[in-house]
């Protein structure tokens, strides 16, 4: 299974990360970072990507093709536009890109207080 996982360099994120890559799972992962990568694996291709970025998320989840998304990434401080921007307008970004998948897509969003 492909899996696509936002957020991976947040707290919740690195625990789903580490829960995708158990052994007992036979799961392709692509991580979205927004900075600072690590090491890719045979299992784990890490991204740096903005999700405010529409063109290129919708160009890399195409590349990454999952069948399944997590999407963790969020912002739970800053003012109101920031929120909107890292809550509202990349949600609908990614959702977008899951739309525009050639087949079925299954997404989790979750959210914060913020």
């Amino acid at each position: 299974m492909r899996v696509l996982l936002t957020g991976a360099g947040g707290l919740a994120g690195r625990a789903m990360l580490r829960r995708l890559l158990a052994p007992e799972g036979d799961r392709e992962v692509t991580a979205v970072y927004r900075k600072n990568l690590p090491a890719p694996s045979d299992r784990f291709t890490p991204v740096k990507l903005d999700l405010l970025d529409r063109e290129r998320t919708l160009a890399r989840v195409r590349e990454a093709e999952p069948g399944v998304i997590i999407h963790l990434a969020g912002e739970n401080h800053g003012t109101l536009e920031e929120l909107l921007a890292g809550n509202v307008i990349a949600t609908r970004n990614l959702l977008d890109a899951a739309c525009a998948l050639q087949g079925p897509v299954r997404v989790l969003a979750t959210g914060s207080s913020a």
